[in-house]
């Protein structure tokens, strides 16, 4: 029953890397996690840094920003704390006068409450006491509470692109769940050729902390939006296993044997309401993507690994 799961959880692998390729080609041609940056850092810049213009228009024009992007007109889709910080200075004090932050953010156009930039940069320089480190690292914070809002935004969307790439990939290729089970406990063949699959997906990609799986700690939840991969090419080698399992498994879309007795109308219901269920959690499976079934499939592979050895000395005496 193990290896039924492994099998089942290895396709699931198989079509998420498919889906996960999609998802990501799809936003990146749509520069989601650049729109969405901009988004969020409009909301946090809200305002001005000159007498006659935006504050926001003004950092995405940083020459610091600029050498983040691929062009001119073109958004980033990452931006780093730090990098947004030292953006952020530099704009405050663009001759390197080093006056004190008080000085700067008095010079800023406007109230307080009239140029919202203005108020905020206000009062982080009072919760830091003036202290330029502390100052740039109140900064830093700021705009991880801001990106992590927009992680969220971008999730909804790659949820939802996610979903509509499953369905494509299970309705083209008649990805029955239940059917795939029922084939996997009679068929031990199919079984071996599915755990090998396993292995090959495992020694292929080493663990690692991925951060489509997990938020990046090591800089900052800012990093959640754009940290996770660039888009990757949806690769020939990953159709390609998904055909060569899709015929050890003997799925795809078929003409119905017309030599076969035609079943009772009672059957005919029963089967379609299989089939829809299948077809079902099959979508939503694939639509969790690649990195969850990695995990998954690393846990239940080391749980296989732990538990042969024993059935294996179990076996020893009795055929003794």
């Amino acid at each position: 029953m193990l290896d039924v799961l492994i099998g089942l959880i290895t396709l699931y692998l198989v079509y998420g890397l498919a889906c996960t390729a999609i998802v990501e080609a799809v936003a990146a041609k749509l520069s989601w996690r650049g729109k969405q940056l901009r988004n969020a850092l409009d909301e946090l810049l809200a305002g001005q840094l000159e007498a006659d213009g935006n504050a926001a228009d003004a950092f995405f024009m940083h020459p610091l920003i600029q050498s983040l992007s691929k062009g001119q007109n073109s958004l980033p889709s990452y931006i780093s704390a730090p990098a947004f910080a030292r953006t952020v200075r530099a704009l405050l004090d663009p001759t390197g006068t080093a006056q004190s932050l008080q000085t700067l953010i008095d010079q800023l156009p406007g109230s307080d409450d009239s140029n919202r930039i203005k108020g905020l940069l206000r009062a982080l320089a009072m919760d830091t006491q003036n202290d330029a480190v502390a100052f740039g690292k109140a900064l830093e914070s700021q705009f991880d509470l801001v990106m992590e809002r927009a992680t969220g935004w971008f999730k909804k969307n790659t949820q939802t692109l996610s979903l509509v790439a499953a369905a494509a990939l299970v309705l083209a290729t008649n990805f029955d769940t239940i059917a795939v089970v029922n084939r996997l406990t009679l068929d031990e063949q199919a079984r071996a050729v599915l755990i090998k699959a396993a292995e090959q997906q495992l020694s292929a990609n080493p663990p690692a902390n991925d951060a489509t799986a997990q938020p990046a700690t090591n800089t900052g939840t800012a990093q959640n939006l754009a940290a996770q991969p660039a888009a990757q090419p949806l690769e020939g080698k990953e159709l390609q296993l998904i055909i060569d399992l899709g015929q050890t498994l003997g799925l795809g879309w078929r003409s119905s044997d017309k030599s076969k007795k035609q079943p009772e109308k009672s059957d005919n219901w029963q089967t379609h309401l299989s089939k829809l269920v299948g077809l079902a959690i099959s979508i939503l499976a694939v639509s969790l993507g690649a990195p969850f079934w990695f995990d998954m499939l690393q846990r239940v592979m080391q749980l296989r690994s732990s538990i042969k050895p024993k059935a294996e000395e179990q076996k020893k005496p009795a055929s003794s």
